[in-house]
């Protein structure tokens, strides 16, 4: 009869590498879906925010528009835990013409990865588009 002793930990040595990695993958998949989906309800929230602000005839009034869904995306990232610190830009396009004004808000993010062994830095981007509720 045969000694077995130490033939778990050998196979447990040669696994355990495996479920690392199945892990680390996971875990860094998950960072990055977290923060598309975070990004994509900050846009959607911002966007609609500003789609209630007047912006006037011939958008006279597109500053108050701008400064809602700036202020109202970096509100809901925060509410999500993310903080921008520098690597989020918004920008703002009205376009069309009454009654279907609308406002275009494109939301970039500076994705880092948790650990970056299986992702690089990306740049993640959010488009929403929102109808204005002020017609002119």
């Amino acid at each position: 009869m045969r000694c077995n002793r130490g033939s778990a930990a050998i196979e447990f040595a040669l696994i355990l590498p495996v479920f690392v990695i199945l892990l680390m993958t996971i875990l860094e998949y998950g960072w990055l879906f977290y923060h598309r989906a975070a990004l994509d309800s900050a846009a959607n929230t911002g966007c609609r925010a500003g789609s209630l602000v007047d912006p006037g005839m011939g958008e006279a009034n597109m500053t108050a528009v701008v400064t809602r869904v700036e202020d109202s995306t970096d509100t809901a990232l925060t509410g999500l835990g993310i903080e921008c610190g520098g690597r989020c830009r918004t920008s703002v396009v009205a376009f069309g013409t009454g009654p279907a004004r609308s406002i275009r808000c494109s939301l970039d993010f500076q994705f880092d990865p948790l650990v970056g062994a299986f992702l690089n830095p990306r740049t993640l981007e959010s488009l929403q588009v929102s109808r204005l509720e002020y017609q002119r």
